[in-house]
């Protein structure tokens, strides 16, 4: 599969579901804020690879082949960790993911923890672009998003689904 690249280390399929990559291709990138892309290449040059979706398996697999894997091989990948279609049932019901506003990172030479504690130390840098909330109870990823919350504070979620987004 050709890969669309984003940004210096990020492509379109680590963004977006199959099912819109396969349906729009390169135009898939309309459905994503600027600001998420922006804000997850700032965390992988400060803290390392980070997985969003991994469904591509790097740009080997294409949407259509994801697709036709049998549903036990596709639910080992993360799909919905950047956009999520309307009609997903993962996360609440007007989550940001739909809107194209948030992105669950998981850090592969970082800790969750330290890369949290950045943001809180340098917010006012994260802010500038774009960033209005984070998770702040999960363990193996970093949520954020750029909701409108009205302020110039750092908005805390706790994820009360926690355990049951675990895989």
């Amino acid at each position: 599969m050709e890969r669309i690249r984003l940004t210096n280390d990020f492509f379109l399929d680590e963004l977006v579901p199959p099912e819109l990559y396969l349906q729009f291709g390169a135009n898939a990138r309309w459905f994503i804020r600027k600001e998420v892309i922006y804000l997850l290449q700032r965390l992988r040059s400060r803290h390392g690879a980070i997985i969003v979706n991994d469904w591509s398996y790097y740009g080997e697999r294409s949407a259509e082949e994801f697709l036709n894997l049998p549903k036990k091989e596709q639910d080992v990948c993360f799909t919905e960790s950047g956009l999520r279609l309307f009609n997903s049932e993962t996360g609440a019901h007007f989550s940001m993911h739909k809107f194209g506003a948030a992105a669950d990172a998981k850090f592969l030479h970082a800790r969750v923890e330290d890369v949290r504690h950045e943001i809180k130390l340098h917010y006012p840098d994260y802010r500038k672009i774009g960033m209005t909330a984070i998770e702040d109870n999960t363990r193996t990823w970093l949520h954020f998003d750029i909701r409108n919350t009205g302020n110039k504070q750092l908005l805390i979620l706790q994820n009360k689904n926690y355990e049951s987004n675990i895989r």
